[in-house]
């Protein structure tokens, strides 16, 4: 019975990545049937095999989570943000049962015995629920362009408010395509230039006092900063001696003007600008800042600093989550440098 027990516990625990997968795809797209059809088969299993091996937190968990998902794709409960947090705190459940079957298992094991309409949930969270959209994105991308991509976190831990991670969702979404898209290079050309085929994007997170900084940072071909210059010039935004007294900083900083940066205007980045207007917007509108800093031939890098209480609710145990690249998936540990 032991060996019986051991086995499904181990599975489980690979079904649970599977699980997550199919959530992920869900949070961008709530319609996709696949993913909801995934997302329950395992589930529904997972709930039915607990009774055989008496673990009750356990079936109490994926029972929740099984419900909330049907509510879902029966149209019964819109598909939000807080919907989606509900369902990744019963996966954490879930996770936290499955590490450690023979206890109470769960902090809100024994809310799931008086069904809520949504789990309990601390007011802040680790930066890797709104990263866990990142790794199909990537992969998606790198599909699409052939260009092998491979993510990297930092401080995947590091708690923020929900409501400050809900909003940074567009722009992180924003800045990693844009990486993909015109910071990397394609791999025959980071090859003849001496460069690892696969590109790399990395995503940090960590707290300065009561700020949280957050980097999206590619090692592609960066930003030919004079470029922008003359296109200041061009437009009359500054006189040619005023733009060239702006430091590299000030001069990037006019990327994020609506409209300013185009294919045509500046060929060496390919529309680097296009939309980060929208990506400063968002941060001014939760009292935030974002920078650019390139260096041709090395990389770009964007920092959003935001404002960050320091909270006090408990939250669950950061988990594993899988990053994309050409030759498959690789685990990355949430604290992973």
């Amino acid at each position: 019975m032991n060996d019986l027990r051991a086995g499904f516990l181990a599975e489980a625990r690979d079904n649970l990545a599977s699980i997550e997968t199919a959530c992920a795809a869900l949070e961008r797209e709530a319609a996709d049937p696949e993913a909801m059809r995934a997302a329950l088969r395992l589930l529904h299993s997972l709930k039915g095999t607990c009774g055989f091996f008496a673990l009750d937190a356990l079936e109490m968990a994926a029972h929740a989570t099984e419900t909330l998902l049907c509510e879902l794709r029966d149209r019964r409960r819109r598909a939000t943000p807080a919907t989606f947090d509900a369902v990744f705190a019963g996966l954490d459940d879930i996770r936290n049962c499955l590490a450690d079957p023979d206890t109470a298992a769960g902090d809100h094991g024994a809310a799931w015995t008086a069904p809520r309409g949504l789990p309990g949930f601390a007011t802040r969270a680790p930066v890797w629920r709104v990263w866990r959209l990142l790794p199909a994105l990537a992969q998606d991308l790198s599909r699409r362009l052939r260009k092998p991509i491979g993510l990297h976190f930092e401080g995947a831990d590091v708690e923020a408010d929900r409501r400050t991670l809900h909003a940074l969702r567009a722009p992180l979404i924003h800045l990693v395509r844009n990486a993909a898209d015109h910071g990397l290079e394609r791999p025959e050309e980071r090859e003849w230039l001496g460069k690892p085929s696969v590109g790399a994007i990395r995503l940090s997170a960590r707290h300065d006092g009561r700020r949280i900084v957050l980097a999206v940072a590619d090692d592609g071909r960066g930003i030919q900063v004079q470029q922008v210059r003359r296109k200041i010039v061009e437009r009359s935004m500054a006189s040619t001696a005023e733009a060239a007294a702006l430091p590299d900083r000030a001069v990037l900083a006019y990327l994020f003007r609506p409209g300013f940066s185009t294919a045509a205007a500046i060929s060496a980045v390919s529309g680097h600008g296009i939309g980060l207007d929208v990506v400063r917007t968002t941060l001014e509108e939760i009292g935030g800042t974002v920078t650019l800093d390139s260096t041709p031939g090395r990389g770009t890098r964007a920092t959003l600093s935001l404002p960050d209480e320091a909270g006090t609710a408990p939250t669950m145990r950061p988990r594993a989550f899988t990053a994309a690249r050409n030759a498959g998936d690789d685990p990355i540990p949430a604290n992973a440098p």
